[in-house]
């Protein structure tokens, strides 16, 4: 069954799961049993999805990624929204590994609460050391924020590569690896893979607003 969902809604809703749950308070645990016996009153039985999978199950998922790389890298790079994703990729690191997530958003500094949050509610151990940080240095102003330069660099490296980037996630992290480079914050010879999240959808609404 298909509901349109209205921006009123979907703000209150977002409001609930990721600014209050995230505080993990007893207010916050009320609010979200509210919040999901509204929607059983309405459609029955469900199981909730929390948006971008953002839950141990959602974590359990990602942590799949990394065991399915032949490769070893020195240092795996991922975008960040929820923080779902960088958990499992977290949690299954060899020791010699350093993950760095790239926060979507401006202030994206609180989700190293977060990600700790969802490896433990995943309920998975760590295959060894946790050793990740956050970049957060390429938020390019925001949330869906894009500039002239960010778009130049995602055409271009379409244009060389043949892989597409999307304006929300994963061409903000390429940008900010290959700044990175330039500016020497690799020792020579370091050898990265960069996890691919997709997003491409997110051109749609940039064709939209017309911001491209």
């Amino acid at each position: 069954m298909l509901r349109f969902v209205s921006r009123k809604d979907y703000r209150e809703m977002t409001f609930v799961e990721t600014r209050l749950i995230a505080s993990n308070s007893r207010v916050s645990q009320d609010q979200q049993a509210r919040s999901i016996a509204s929607l059983q009153e309405e459609f029955g039985r469900f199981f909730l999805v929390p948006e971008g999978g953002a839950n141990g199950l959602g974590v359990r998922g990602c942590a799949e990624i990394l065991p399915e790389v032949e490769e070893d890298f020195d240092v795996v790079c991922c975008p960040a929204g929820t923080g779902t994703t960088l958990a499992g990729l977290a949690l299954t690191l060899k020791e010699d590994q350093n993950l760095l997530g790239f926060p979507a958003l401006k202030g994206g500094e609180f989700l190293q609460e977060e990600v700790e949050r969802l490896m433990e509610e995943s309920r998975l151990r760590p295959q060894s050391t946790v050793n990740f940080q956050l970049i957060t240095d390429y938020h390019f102003g925001g949330y869906a924020k894009m500039t002239p330069e960010l778009l130049a660099f995602i055409n271009g490296f379409q244009k060389r590569t043949g892989i597409p980037l999307d304006p929300i996630y994963t061409g903000k992290m390429t940008f900010g690896i290959y700044d990175m480079i330039q500016k020497g914050r690799f020792k020579k010879g370091t050898t990265i893979l960069a996890i691919h999240t997709g997003g491409l959808q997110g051109w749609q609404g940039m064709k939209h607003r017309a911001l491209i």
